[in-house]
């Protein structure tokens, strides 16, 4: 990784290390969407504490 941002440079290197981290990029409009469908599955998913 090191190595990528020094033969790179970091300005051009960090992005595509990021993708490679966290995957493609979003839109705006797709987070809030993504966002929106991961919090509505967690406040629905909720049981009771303890194991299962």
């Amino acid at each position: 990784m090191f190595f990528t941002l020094a033969l790179a440079g970091w300005s051009i290197a960090m992005p595509q290390l990021r993708r490679m981290v966290l995957g493609p990029d979003y839109s705006l409009d797709d987070l809030r969407v993504d966002v929106a469908r991961a919090v509505q599955t967690l406040s629905t998913d909720v049981g009771p504490p303890g194991p299962a």
